[in-house]
């Protein structure tokens, strides 16, 4: 065969190693075999292996090198937006309605329309919701008659509302009718008249010149638009306004008497008489010169003195 080595040489080099044991490989066609240092590259030889070495006896060709092992296997692929909407839309939707009006009803206290509302916002079907607020009121953890009582308390305390607006508060909540006035009875119209006084001194500024008039109409119309924002009637506002501006500029004016009588009253003392028993007058006092035993002592360093005999 074209290629093939010596028998001779073959047999020669069977069993021949290097210094470190290692099998020496042969090359070339050649009676006498040439070695090849390990570390070199050995050209493929016809009749050998990729590897450089002889085939087995038998002609039994060399096994494969053994195949790579599987990569492991990873955490599961995250579910589809598809297979997102089946598992809500397979969902209770009456557990789905508890817990929002649960999670509602530890925010803060509502009302029935409120929780009706946040329900239809999460697109709760109508029958669903009916039924799951109806089992809340039973156990009641939804109560509109204790829920308005609280509310107009927390109302009148916090913003001084009347009763009017508070009226249309709970309106806006879904109470009205029986329940709305029974809340409202809590309010009465001293209680009005009273927080409606607390809020315009609030407003009111520190003093008031009764003279200017202008400024007068311009304090009063914005004192009765503050009223009216919180429910107050028209005449209710300017009369509460009126008295409470007419207190205000009273007190302003004696005031400013009581400070006229106190300068006049210091005024007189020191022009006429002076102190009594100071032994000098007002009129000496002011020259810078006293009387002391019948004789004229005037100050020589121009200094109010008060001689003592």
């Amino acid at each position: 065969m074209a290629g093939a080595l010596p028998a001779r040489a073959v047999r020669r080099d069977v069993g021949r190693t290097d210094r470190r044991g290692r099998p020496l490989r042969v090359v070339g066609l050649h009676p006498g075999p040439r070695l090849i240092h390990p570390l070199q590259p050995c050209p493929i030889v016809p009749g050998t292996t990729a590897h450089g070495s002889l085939p087995r006896a038998g002609g039994e060709a060399p096994r494969p090198p053994p195949a790579a092992p599987p990569p492991p296997a990873g955490p599961a692929p995250p579910p589809t937006a598809s297979a997102e909407s089946s598992g809500e839309a397979e969902a209770d939707p009456r557990e789905v309605a508890r817990a929002i009006v649960l999670r509602q009803l530890s925010a803060s206290a509502k009302s029935r329309r409120q929780l009706e509302d946040k329900l239809a916002d999460r697109n709760v079907p109508e029958d669903v919701a009916r039924e799951v607020l109806d089992r809340f009121e039973e156990v009641n953890l939804v109560d509109d008659r204790a829920y308005a009582g609280m509310f107009v308390r927390s109302r009148a305390e916090t913003r001084r509302l009347s009763r009017s607006a508070l009226r249309r508060e709970l309106a806006q909540r879904g109470i009205t009718g029986e329940i709305a006035d029974e809340a409202l009875e809590q309010r009465s119209d001293d209680d009005e008249l009273r927080d409606a006084h607390v809020l315009v001194r609030k407003k009111l500024p520190a003093a008031v010149d009764p003279s200017d008039r202008k400024e007068r109409d311009r304090l009063t119309r914005r004192l009765v638009s503050m009223l009216g924002r919180k429910g107050y009637p028209p005449g209710l506002a300017f009369a509460v306004v009126k008295e409470e501006l007419g207190a205000l500029e009273s007190s302003a004016e004696e005031f400013a008497s009581e400070e006229s009588a106190g300068d006049e009253f210091a005024g007189d003392e020191f022009s006429t008489g002076g102190f009594p028993g100071d032994g000098f007058s007002g009129d000496e006092y002011a020259a810078g010169r006293s009387t002391v035993g019948g004789r004229d002592r005037p100050d020589p360093d121009g200094a109010h003195v008060w001689d003592t005999p």
